[in-house]
């Protein structure tokens, strides 16, 4: 499954400006799953972005024309149309395949063509320095940050929480996993077990980035 940078919402402080797109094909060998509207911190079917598109396309950042998107949302409806229990080679399978061909023929290929990756990285660049104010981090910082994270996604939406250094993170997270109440708690060892985890990065600056996956 395929992830593929689709838009950015413009002049936004919401966490989940930017939308990555996955597009399954015959799963589970009896059903059509079509786009999945997708970022480290949540998954949809693209309802609120197809609202977005009909009603205030400019406030997009996306190499796809309104026309484009309003056919990728036509697409998924024809899957989501055929139902399950489909077998192979089938009527209803071969009409997915149809549609599924139609997709990669026109969209699909588009967003992975170079404009596409080219207006990624412009993107790339503006959550950086979205990061780098709304944290006060510099630009090794961020730098460290995207370089450890292990997924596809490139954007703010990567950072749950920054903290300024061992002492905040422990008390930050005792609190959050219930454990602050707790006597002759061993504040050391969650620390190091926090920091051995993928969902934290020690930054150079002493600083501790959380990650959304």
């Amino acid at each position: 499954m395929t992830k593929l940078f689709l838009a950015k919402i413009k002049d936004t402080d919401d966490r989940d400006a930017v939308n990555y797109l996955e597009f399954e094909g015959f799963v589970c060998e009896h059903y059509f799953s079509g786009l999945h509207i997708v970022g480290p911190c949540f998954s949809n079917n693209g309802s609120e972005l197809k609202e977005l598109v009909e009603n205030n396309f400019d406030e997009l950042e996306t190499i796809l024309t309104k026309e484009e998107f309003l056919k990728l949302f036509e697409l998924d409806e024809k899957l989501d149309a055929l139902g399950f229990g489909i077998e192979k080679d089938s009527p209803r399978y071969l009409e997915g395949m149809k549609i599924l061909e139609e997709y990669e023929n026109t969209i699909g290929n588009k967003l992975k063509s170079k404009e596409n990756a080219d207006l990624f990285d412009k993107v790339i660049k503006e959550e950086k320095e979205f990061l780098i104010n709304e944290y006060n981090l510099t630009n090794s910082d961020v730098e460290e940050i995207f370089d450890n994270y292990g997924k596809y996604y490139q954007d703010r939406s990567i950072v749950g929480c920054v903290f300024s250094n061992k002492d905040e993170l422990v008390e930050e997270e005792k609190f959050n996993y219930g454990y602050d109440n707790m006597p002759y708690f061993d504040d050391e060892k969650f620390c190091k077990d926090l920091l051995d985890s993928d969902n934290y990065l020690e930054l150079e600056s002493g600083k501790i980035v959380s990650y959304n996956y």
